[in-house]
């Protein structure tokens, strides 16, 4: 889902308010949603990946992130990274850290943030 489609869904939406509408997305739209925003405020480090071996077989992400092996093999070793889990995404300091849901500690998702985004930048000034 884009910011466009959720600003659409708001419009037709009779009056219900926007965390409410965010609230009934699909996970996987919501990390669409925030990605979007990571991307148009400059935060891509908090971009969320799906942790799959396809984010892993990115090959030009990790060849203009990481110089060798030994530097990924770092970023596992050193963040809070579990291979079960169902997302991933980097921290500040470029390890891979993971979990399951939104709402778990380590997911740098904020809905406060999203929220204002999508429908604080879209008031009419």
């Amino acid at each position: 889902m884009k910011k466009e489609d959720f600003i659409t869904k708001l419009k037709m939406s009779k009056g219900q308010p926007a965390n409410v509408i965010l609230n009934s997305l699909s996970t996987d739209n919501v990390v669409s949603l925030w990605n979007e925003y990571c991307s148009a405020n400059g935060n891509e480090c908090n971009t969320i990946y799906h942790n799959n071996q396809e984010f892993f077989n990115t090959e030009s992400y990790f060849n203009s992130n990481f110089s060798t092996v030994y530097d990924i093999i770092k970023a596992v070793a050193k963040g809070d990274y579990n291979i079960t889990d169902k997302y991933v995404c980097f921290d500040d300091y470029g390890t891979l850290i993971s979990f399951n849901g939104l709402d778990e500690r380590n997911s740098p998702f904020s809905s406060n943030e999203l929220l204002e985004w999508l429908v604080y930048t879209n008031l009419p000034r």
